[in-house]
């Protein structure tokens, strides 16, 4: 036999074999209905599941029995019958540390007061491992009243699209990333702007309503997260009308108990309807850097926003005098703050303070802030540049324009410090969608737009000219 020809003939062979194998491989991935909304029935669903499966969840509008959290142990989607129909008020969702690919998608809850945790509904990681959940997706879910309707920690990195959240929320989407004032988390390494390695937030909705306290999301610990293309539609509460409302994005820094402050934030492309003219900001600011860009905020039916404070908040705890006793303000030795407070004569660090606004890895390069192309409308229709930031007088010293943050875009270097950025995808790949993201548009409005179809059409067949 031809020596060549039985090679060619192998080579034939194995490329079957291996083409058998893959698709036996792909048709392993099943569905697996869940009896009941109940917990004891979805955790049994799930415990007889391999990675790639989905858990399908029946139509329960009224909510499944149960307490605490459903645990997600594999790489498998949970697929509810849409936010109106699976509706699950008595129990949450977690997933834990070490998978890679959860989702949960086509679910709804209105707390009721059961699970625990914060009333957190889906907590995406425990702790502050360093092998949180990665490429999870939570998406078209509605969540309402909630303090906390997605909890985040242990470094995780997913995409939250696609939903709504409604009602009163006190902290909103949070996300943890490191531990308490630790040195070798997401505050030792590069940034890494445009990467997909955060956690992003795009294309959902929130109608948000509080008392005195309130962010929709907010960041800390390390945390470093992307919020673009969604819409907040903001209210006051009415059982607390005359209430001033919080800030919409937080960037915490530290706190009394140890806790680092958020590494950083991409925010653009929101658009933020004010309903209420009872807010005292938009964006707190408070450690840690970012770029803030593209966004709008419509008052027009608030009909003024002079209770706004400051559109753009910056400050920090630690930058403040000793004598403040601001109990926000934290040591962290290990990460060089030998004090609560920073300044030299009260003992601290000086400038810059640890984790401030504008500071990278402590004893590396500074890492400012950028703020640009963002803007306000009394009427929907004429647009003006938001006000320059707000500092507070007592943290000037530490916080500076033109070098702790600039009014510009990367494309001009800040404090001779030159920032390279170029936004991640978008959408993001995880969602599966095909189309893109305008950035001239605000909101959900501007986000996932299909290229028109230029496909010209056939060329008629069996037409019959006489």
């Amino acid at each position: 036999m031809n020596f060549h020809k039985f090679e060619s003939v192998f080579v034939i062979l194995l490329g079957i074999f291996f083409g058998l194998f893959y698709f036996a491989k792909i048709s392993f991935a099943a569905t697996i209905s869940s009896v009941s909304c109940s917990q004891t029935d979805v955790q049994a669903a799930i415990s007889t599941t391999v990675n790639g499966d989905t858990v399908v969840l029946p139509i329960c509008p009224s909510g499944g029995s149960g307490s605490g959290y459903v645990s997600i142990s594999k790489n498998i989607t949970i697929q509810g019958a849409g936010a109106s129909s699976t509706v699950i008020n008595q129990y949450g969702w977690f997933i834990s540390n070490g998978t890679d690919g959860v989702r949960i998608t086509g679910v709804g809850s209105n707390y009721g007061g059961a699970p625990y945790d914060g009333s957190t509904y889906i907590k995406v990681g425990n702790g502050y491992s360093s092998a949180g959940p990665a490429n999870f997706r939570i998406d078209h879910c509605t969540i309402s009243n909630y303090d906390m309707p997605v909890w985040i920690g242990a470094k995780s990195k997913g995409v939250i699209d696609d939903n709504q959240f409604f009602g009163s929320m006190g902290n909103g989407i949070l996300y943890y990333a490191d531990a308490l004032c630790n040195a070798a988390g997401d505050w030792s390494s590069p940034i890494d702007y445009g990467s997909s390695g955060w956690v992003f937030i795009e294309n959902n909705y929130f109608n948000n309503q509080n008392g005195s306290t309130l962010q929709d999301i907010m960041g800390w610990m390390g945390a470093k997260y992307v919020i673009r293309y969604n819409t907040f539609e903001e209210t006051v509460n009415p059982s607390a009308p005359n209430n001033p409302l919080g800030a919409i994005f937080d960037m915490h820094g530290e706190l009394g108990s140890g806790a680092a402050s958020g590494r950083a934030a991409e925010i653009y492309n929101n658009k933020i309807i004010i309903k209420s003219n009872k807010w005292t900001r938009l964006f707190n600011i408070r450690g840690g850097t970012g770029l803030i860009f593209n966004n709008q905020v419509d008052y027009s039916l608030a009909g003024s926003d002079s209770n706004i404070v400051s559109y753009v908040n910056l400050w920090n705890a630690r930058a403040r005098p000793a004598s403040s006793n601001d109990a926000n303000a934290a040591a962290c030795p290990n990460l060089g703050a030998p004090n609560r407070f920073c300044a030299t004569a009260d003992g601290g660090e000086g400038y810059s303070c640890v984790q401030q606004i504008g500071q990278g890895v402590r004893g590396g390069t500074q890492e400012p802030m950028y703020i640009w192309n963002n803007t306000r409308s009394g009427d929907g229709n004429t647009w003006a540049a938001f006000p320059s930031p707000n500092v507070d007088a007592d943290v000037q010293w530490a916080i500076s324009q033109n070098r702790d943050y600039c009014l510009y875009s990367t494309s001009t270097s800040c404090n001779s410090i030159t920032t390279t950025y170029t936004s991640y995808a978008c959408p993001n790949p995880l969602t599966g969608y095909s189309g893109s993201c305008d950035s001239s548009v605000a909101g959900i409005a501007g986000y996932n737009i299909e290229a028109p179809d230029t496909t010209p059409p056939a060329a008629p067949t069996g037409v019959q000219v006489n």
